[in-house]
């Protein structure tokens, strides 16, 4: 059995231990919403520490759900005026507080340990400058 180290998700997460948090969250998030039975069990794994991480960004089934929500991301994008996109990628908006998203992904109980750290905030879709 791996250690939750071991799992990769602190390495993915650059040792950020916020980031990491996260990241299990939106594992377990995404493991909830998805139908089939052996993503679920590989993502429930990881998060185990029995597997890694990388197993499920590798596997066919993550990809085609990703490719399928990254199409759905896109056409809602492309609806959006330009000030809404602009609002959208702007680096120095107040991000969407994790209660929200946690709502907004059917996620009544957060799997995190314990809150996040006041200031820590989900990773951003665009690189930083």
């Amino acid at each position: 059995m791996l250690n939750h180290d071991d799992s990769g998700i602190s390495q993915l997460a650059h040792g950020d231990p916020a980031g990491a948090r996260q990241l299990r969250a939106g594992l377990a998030a995404f493991a909830r919403q998805v139908d089939d039975p052996q993503l679920r069990k590989l993502v429930a794994d990881v998060l185990a520490g029995r597997r890694n991480v990388r197993q499920v960004l590798q596997s066919e089934k993550f990809n085609e759900i990703g490719e399928q929500r990254l199409a759905n991301l896109k056409e809602g994008l492309a609806r959006l005026t330009d000030e809404q996109r602009a609002t959208v990628f702007d680096p120095n908006r107040t991000p969407t507080p994790d209660s929200v998203l946690d709502a907004m992904r059917g996620d009544s109980s957060p799997v995190e340990d314990s809150p996040e750290p006041e200031g820590q905030h989900i990773m951003r879709l665009h690189n930083d400058p």
